[in-house]
């Protein structure tokens, strides 16, 4: 099963409670973070130094967190990928890895 992506820390605020987020941009001080708890992500703007970010332990990309088995999301994957391309073509569970 696919694990915790390495693209999403916890962000955590001077004032604000702690979220899960993609950084966007670093510069001149300030950071643009999208935060991973709104459909569609949010984009966030801090001072650097009113924000800190350590490593993600528990946020799960949606569908991972949907307790799919493997073959299943395979299937779901196999299904978008057909309606876009028009063309057949099995998803293996190696390829979600």
């Amino acid at each position: 099963m696919m694990s915790v992506t390495c693209y999403v820390q916890e962000y955590t605020p001077k004032n604000g409670a702690s979220f899960p987020g993609i950084e966007k941009s670093k510069a001149g001080g300030m950071v643009e973070v999208w935060d991973m708890t709104t459909n569609p992500a949010q984009l966030k703007t801090f001072k650097e130094s009113e924000v800190t970010a350590k490593a993600n332990s528990t946020w799960k990309h949606p569908p991972t967190a949907m307790g799919l088995e493997d073959q299943e999301l395979a299937d779901i994957i196999a299904y978008v990928k057909t309606m876009s391309t028009g063309k057949a073509k099995e998803v293996k569970i190696e390829e979600l890895h």
